[in-house]
């Protein structure tokens, strides 16, 4: 994401700052600052979750074009697909990890994530 409403708040994560009230980060961002393995796993827990994130506030959902790689027995080369990336406020970006029942979530602290929602905290202040 490269607009300007965006600051690049570690390198490979992007800062939204468009919505007035709070800045967002992306989803996989957020996984994968988490260390898990298939960040894009996280937006099946936000999908089941919707409801529970929309205490801390509305989730942004942007529709974005993916380019997908398949490379399965007879079937290979690129699909192009539409895909769903949720932008989290700092209070929704810890809830999605607290539901994932795994070791990557206990080693989120270690792996920054508290220090990014204390930076996107910060930002809205």
């Amino acid at each position: 994401m490269n607009t300007n409403n965006s600051v690049t708040l570690f390198e490979g994560w992007d800062l939204d700052t468009s919505d007035e009230e709070e800045p967002r980060a992306r989803d996989t961002d957020i996984a994968r600052r988490a260390g898990l393995a298939q960040p894009r796993d996280v937006r099946r827990i936000i999908e089941k979750n919707i409801e529970e994130l929309t205490a801390y506030g509305s989730v942004t959902c942007r529709a974005q074009s993916a380019r997908i790689e398949k490379n399965s027995g007879f079937v290979t080369g690129t699909e192009e697909r539409t895909v769903n990336e949720y932008w989290l406020n700092a209070e929704q970006s810890v809830a999605p990890l607290s539901l994932l029942q795994t070791t990557d979530v206990e080693s989120a602290e270690s792996n920054g994530d508290v220090q990014v929602v204390d930076c996107l905290r910060g930002v809205s202040s």
